[in-house]
């Protein structure tokens, strides 16, 4: 277990995670969004060869419909973060539809330094339950406008759906902050799913992205994945499932779309069976430097499929310490025995492009969850600090 104080809170809601995702198992009902090119057809047919082959209408579950995109000019924040501080909400109420349709392949902006788009994961949020102050990157905006940076954006996609729907919906969000902007490009970090889904828009539409940085991002799948669809229910069960993610992706994220919610639809794309396939439709777009980092957790250390030479200071300061696995994912490492991983990615999914290594967090304690208690006892990790130290970084390299 992890050696922590009690997070009750925590571990319920990572125990009904854990259940939610073992009665989830497959759905056939996945969207093609708006701006995915060509190699989403054929990524979508791998994704359907997985998918039981009876399809079963999902309930008819109401939802909140989408709200315009919405992306706001950060405003100024007092020095420090009071633990329940609102974050300023990513708006673009200037930024007209007819404006974000003019923000073509041949749109002309300035240059650096670039809007910098933290894109989240499965189950991601910007404000949790219209709660006001649980933030997905929990957080790390406010930490970063204290700093300075005022170009940091956090959009919200669909929680539950396969990468080509939830990045045909961050497109139109990147689209209108580059018109808010005026900026050419922008920088896109994904952490978990929002790394695949950055790297569709990189690979789709490469003349508006600068850079890619992901962060535990399951690029070669998950064998968590694996795991959870051998225990896929039969075809009644699909719709339930599917109503059960619109419903619940429509509580956790109000201001966020879920007509396209399919849970396994999702967990099917981090497959082994359709990992290849996303790869194989979306290679990295040339010009684009991408960059990738993974969580080690377990009380493992730095060395093996972690070894990097000469990594960057926000990750190697952390090269000495240990984390321990939050008991919420304590079972799902069961399915990466062996492995290096964060609770639910393996270090060898999680590298792409240029490898900068591992930092001592699992999946939670990566983007400061829940509620930024600290990773555990012994592990002075702090979300904070790496956040901060990899836009710092991201501006070194000129972006």
């Amino acid at each position: 277990m992890r050696l922590t104080a009690s997070r009750p809170w925590c571990h319920t809601a990572g125990t009904a995670l854990l259940v939610f995702l073992v009665a989830c198992s497959d759905s056939s009902q996945t969207g093609a969004g708006d701006g995915v090119g060509a190699g989403a057809a054929n990524f979508d047919g791998a994704l359907a060869d997985t998918l039981a082959a009876e399809t079963v209408a999902p309930l008819d579950v109401t939802a909140t419909a989408p709200a315009d995109v919405t992306v706001a000019a950060a405003a100024d924040v007092t020095a420090d973060v009071a633990a329940d501080a609102t974050p300023a909400h990513d708006a673009g109420d200037d930024a007209s539809a007819d404006a974000v349709a003019d923000a073509s392949a041949d749109a002309v902006g300035s240059g650096p330094p670039y809007p910098i788009i933290l894109a989240h994961g499965f189950f991601g949020f910007n404000d949790f339950a219209g709660a006001g102050f649980l933030t997905y990157f929990y957080q790390v905006k406010q930490i970063l406008e204290n700093t300075g940076e005022f170009l940091i954006f956090t959009p919200t996609v669909d929680p539950f759906a396969s990468s080509d729907v939830r990045s045909a919906e961050l497109l139109k969000q990147v689209q209108a902050i580059l018109v808010q902007t005026g900026k050419a490009k922008a920088v896109l970090v994904g952490h978990s799913q929002g790394g695949l889904d950055v790297r569709i828009i990189a690979h789709d539409h490469p003349e508006i992205v600068a850079a890619v940085m992901m962060v535990a991002t399951p690029n070669q799948g998950s064998p968590v994945a694996d795991a959870v669809l051998v225990l896929t229910p039969g075809p009644i069960s699909k719709g339930i499932v599917n109503a059960m993610g619109s419903l619940l992706g429509g509580m956790i994220n109000p201001d966020g779309s879920t007509d396209n919610s399919s849970i396994v639809a999702a967990l099917s794309q981090f497959s082994s069976k359709v990992i290849p396939g996303f790869n194989a439709a979306y290679p990295d777009a040339p010009g684009i430097p991408y960059w990738s980092i993974a969580g080690r957790s377990l009380l493992a250390g730095d060395g093996g499929d972690c070894s990097v030479t000469n990594p960057p200071a926000f990750v190697s300061k952390w090269h000495k310490n240990l984390d321990p696995c939050n008991a919420a994912l304590i079972a799902l490492t069961l399915a990466m025995v062996g492995q290096t991983n964060d609770g639910l990615v393996p270090v060898t999914s999680a590298k792409h492009g240029t490898f900068l290594g591992c930092i001592p967090a699992d999946h939670l304690d990566e983007i400061g969850q829940i509620l930024g208690q600290p990773p555990g006892l012994g592990n002075p990790f702090d979300h904070l600090v790496f956040w901060t130290g990899l836009v710092q970084w991201l501006r070194a390299q000129g972006f």
